[in-house]
């Protein structure tokens, strides 16, 4: 989640570690990977609506990462609208990893 920002997380070689995180996706906004060192993403991306009720409500988005090797890594995400390249970030994300065997 969000209060993971700028945490450093321990994970085993192999291991998933799945990040939620929440997204206004119909004001063109979402979660995109900037950087990665130590994982790699595994699978889809996916979206859940966090309210039913309100249209341009809230959703989730759920990245899976997978431990490559031991040492020291990161996940660096930012929040953008992909067809706008030259604007700034509204937020940046980053948790670090320590692979271990």
């Amino acid at each position: 989640t969000e209060a993971d920002n700028a945490k450093n997380v321990p994970l085993k070689k192999g291991q998933i570690l799945q990040l939620s995180l929440e997204a206004q996706l119909s004001t063109g906004y979402g979660w995109k990977i900037s950087g990665l060192s130590g994982v790699e993403a595994y699978g889809d991306i996916e979206v859940k609506t966090a309210s039913d009720i309100m249209t341009g409500g809230k959703d989730i988005q759920i990245m899976r990462f997978r431990a490559l090797q031991s040492g020291s890594g990161f996940i660096e995400l930012k929040y953008i609208r992909p067809w706008k390249p030259d604007d700034a970030p509204l937020k940046y994300y980053k948790v670090g990893v320590t692979v271990a065997e």
